[in-house]
């Protein structure tokens, strides 16, 4: 619908495009582009893609290995690191693997 009709008087209503992208740099360095489509959605994004720097750490990951380090986290809430995959795998599993 092109025109809305307000108290008689038709007022033009502007057309939104139905594809578009939105672009953030945030201060840690990592630009976020989101994808819009209005066809698919009309409540969000439909893809955000993150782009992170060449010496990026997180904060939240730093911070935890510190509390690890403290002995602040309990063993039932600690990763450990599975030597055969690679990957990081919990507790139970790391004591079924015979890990700790």
């Amino acid at each position: 619908m092109s025109e809305v009709i307000k108290k008689g008087v038709y007022v033009p209503v502007q057309e939104r495009p139905t594809k578009y992208t939105r672009e953030y740099e945030n201060n840690d360095g990592t630009i976020s582009i989101w994808r819009y489509d209005s066809s698919k959605t009309t409540n969000g994004p439909v893809s955000v893609t993150i782009t992170y720097p060449a010496d990026f750490t997180v904060k939240e990951e730093v911070k935890e290995v510190k509390e690890v380090k403290k002995g602040k986290v309990p063993k039932y809430k600690q990763t450990f690191l599975n030597p055969k995959t690679g990957k990081m795998v919990g507790y139970a599993r790391a004591k079924n693997l015979k890990l700790i």
